[in-house]
């Protein structure tokens, strides 16, 4: 109605448009889902705008919002050249079943190598975890010539993994001094190569379990 006393183009007529009763019932529905569309901000960014001020103050603000929006989306160029990168959720969805499938195929496959990794973890990585329970998190230093072969890399993240860890290697490389030409200078060096594996796993609550125990003492006391 404002609209059309202004002259101005109606592109939809709603019914909230001409009844005081409709567009309180229209208001009710938002008010009682309002929370649900607050959720769904961790989805999709969006902004609710207040719609009742001036009809030029509301249109600026729309107009506003959508060049915000429009900045937030990629150019189908830029689209076009990210999209072969799997997004996380594609990633993860499968996660769990391909762990499984690939654990089989280690000891179906290369049973003699899963079995020596094994072994290794079982000796120089839990008792590192052991000792950093508290801490969450254990670095593992290893230069066990077993993860010359890159599978064996693979086996560790998935044999962790499994069990509830959260781990990530890497490798470092360093050249060590042999010996020394004195009449030409030439040094010869050896390549020493360290492989570190982080691992992170839930740590235990110490501070927090000895205040309740302390309160439950206090309480039966």
């Amino acid at each position: 109605k404002r609209l059309r006393e202004r002259g101005l183009p109606v592109l939809e007529e709603r019914d909230t448009d001409f009844s005081d009763e409709a567009a309180r019932k229209r208001y009710k529905i938002f008010r009682d889902h309002y929370s649900t569309l607050q959720t769904l901000k961790k989805h999709f960014p969006f902004t609710l705008i207040d719609a009742g001020g001036t009809i030029e103050g509301v249109q600026q603000n729309i107009i506003k919002e959508f060049k915000y929006q429009s900045s937030l989306e990629l150019s189908q160029e830029a689209y076009d050249i990210v999209q072969r990168i799997p997004i996380v959720s594609d990633v993860i969805v499968h996660a769990r079943g391909d762990l499984v499938l690939r654990l089989d195929e280690y000891q179906y496959r290369n049973a003699a190598l899963f079995e020596k990794v094994v072994e290794v973890i079982d000796k120089d990585f839990v008792p590192s975890i052991r000792r950093h329970s508290i801490a969450g998190i254990a670095v593992v230093r290893s230069t066990d010539p077993v993860f010359q072969t890159p599978l064996a890399i693979d086996m560790v993240l998935d044999v962790l993994s499994e069990r509830g860890y959260h781990v990530s290697s890497d490798l470092r490389s360093m050249a060590i001094p042999d010996s020394v030409d004195l009449k030409t200078g030439k040094i010869t060096i050896t390549i020493k190569t360290e492989y570190l594996f982080h691992i992170r796993f839930q740590r235990p609550e110490i501070r927090e379990a000895l205040e309740t125990t302390s309160t439950l003492r206090m309480r039966y006391r």
